[in-house]
């Protein structure tokens, strides 16, 4: 039911008993064993944001629930990574790792290449990457999306130096090198298309609910007005609202943009209380606040793009 996250969340108001997590490897074993308590993927980001004591680990959960979204065979007891962006950027322009057959039935294939900017490289059981099957008619990048196990041979991982924020979860870089893989490990439909240009839009929706999780705890854990948490409540109904939409219409896009304005503006009248919470938590947060500004030039892009588009209807 769809009240049943917002029932779930409230009732924690009067009997909410904030835990500390130790590590990285704490919280994944957490969402291991109780990541399928909730049926839909955005209530998951929604109830692990809850429950995470930083914005680092409500991320990783808005970011394994975007990944679930995409790819619903996904296993959900798995961490994994997606493996886009090269040198060069992500679009499918830039993508220069290749995936070649290596006999006439195309039943074994072979992936070179290199990725860098890699979320969760280091921690990863499986990793997910696009990679090109060689060029159309047209010169364009036929892109194809692989599910690997991220021990497989070929494969080296190596971790980036922390970002300015989120530092508890690791970015890296992978190289492949020639590393085989049979036909069931290339995902139906066009790798572009279907998996990488989408996952833009499911990601923001899942980590901004992730994040709206976790200003609900901090509301509940330092008993901050009440009027702070029916706003969130209200934002996170529009976040499901959002989820059920059409991902890639251009309405969805601009009703996106209109929510992000919202968030701003809350996370704005908040401001001051976080002169109430320890210093290390109000630190933190206004040090990982600024994972809402990732990618902004391609938010803007692609809001760009939907207003062109409803002006041509």
């Amino acid at each position: 039911m769809e009240e049943s996250i917002i029932h779930w969340l409230l009732s924690k108001r009067n009997n909410f008993q904030p835990e500390t997590i130790t590590s990285l490897g704490q919280w994944k074993g957490t969402m291991r064993e109780r990541f399928t308590e909730w049926e839909f993927t955005i209530d998951r980001a929604i109830a692990f944001g809850f429950e995470a004591d930083r914005v680092a680990y409500a991320f990783i959960a808005g970011f394994r629930a975007a990944l679930q979204h995409l790819i619903p065979s996904l296993d959900p007891r798995l961490f994994v990574s997606f493996c886009i962006t090269e040198e060069s950027g992500n679009t499918p322009k830039a993508i220069k790792s290749t995936l070649k057959a290596l006999d006439d039935s195309e039943n074994q294939w072979e992936l070179n290449g290199k990725k860098t900017f890699i979320t969760g490289a280091a921690e990863a059981d499986q990793i997910f990457v696009a990679a090109s099957t060689g060029k159309d008619k047209k010169g364009r990048n036929r892109i194809k999306l692989v599910r690997l196990d991220s021990g497989l041979p070929g494969i080296k991982i190596r971790e980036m130096s922390p970002l300015p924020f989120i530092p508890e979860i690791s970015h890296g870089k992978v190289n492949f090198l020639n590393v085989g893989l049979s036909r069931e490990s290339i995902l139906p439909g066009d790798g572009y298309s279907d998996y990488v240009k989408p996952f833009r839009i499911i990601e923001e929706i899942h980590v901004t609910a992730a994040l709206l999780g976790y200003l609900a705890r901090v509301v509940m854990e330092y008993k901050w007005d009440r009027t702070y948490l029916e706003k969130i409540v209200a934002l996170i109904k529009l976040a499901r609202t959002l989820w059920h939409s059409n991902l890639q219409s251009p309405d969805t896009h601009i009703a996106y943009a209109g929510f992000s304005q919202l968030i701003q503006q809350l996370i704005e009248k908040m401001s001051p209380l976080w002169k109430t919470v320890p210093d290390n938590t109000r630190k933190s947060w206004e040090r990982d606040q600024a994972i809402l500004g990732i990618a902004e030039k391609a938010r803007k892009k692609r809001l760009e793009n939907a207003w062109q588009t409803v002006s041509e209807f």
